[in-house]
């Protein structure tokens, strides 16, 4: 099976610099060579309290990716908390957000290469910027296992 990831991290000399960035990570040739890259799009964080469990899902997340014949990569996204947010003109914010989650997870799919992404949050808001993301990059939504689920919008998403 071919990979997008192929054509950045395939051992060729003009590919280098890619694998000598992964390698300065600690990445090793076995999980960057013929395996997929999938990313996981977190949005751990100390400000928002229903986010500050996923730093350990995360860890879960990767160990399942590795032993399922991936290589993880892990990025950040933000997140608002419409408790902390609500004190102030904050609120205004909160929900242009989703937009704005939306495009950083693109931007960083695409630019990465990335063959897969998982995508970490806890807030509706936060999963519909997500989801927002997936129909747009993909025209099409795939549903994965999980244990638990969180209905939007009428659709039945498992993140």
């Amino acid at each position: 099976m071919k990979f997008r990831s192929e054509g950045t991290l395939k051992k060729t000399p003009e590919n280098a610099a890619v694998r000598c960035c992964f390698k300065a990570m600690g990445y090793t040739d076995y999980e960057l060579d013929s395996r997929p890259v999938i990313g996981i799009a977190n949005s751990w964080n100390t400000i928002v309290p229903g986010h500050y469990n996923l730093k350990d899902v995360a860890e879960h997340v990767k160990k399942g990716i590795y032993s399922n014949g991936g290589t993880s990569v892990e990025f950040g996204v933000i997140a608002g908390c419409d408790g902390v947010a609500d004190w102030d003109n904050g609120m205004n914010f909160v929900l242009p957000s989703r937009e704005v989650i939306c495009d950083s997870v693109e931007l960083q799919v695409r630019m990465s290469h990335l063959d897969a992404v998982v995508l970490l949050g806890s807030s509706r808001k936060k999963h519909t910027g997500r989801l927002f993301k997936k129909i747009r990059q993909t025209g099409d939504f795939r549903r994965q296992r999980s244990c638990s689920g969180v209905k939007i919008h009428n659709i039945r998403c498992f993140l």
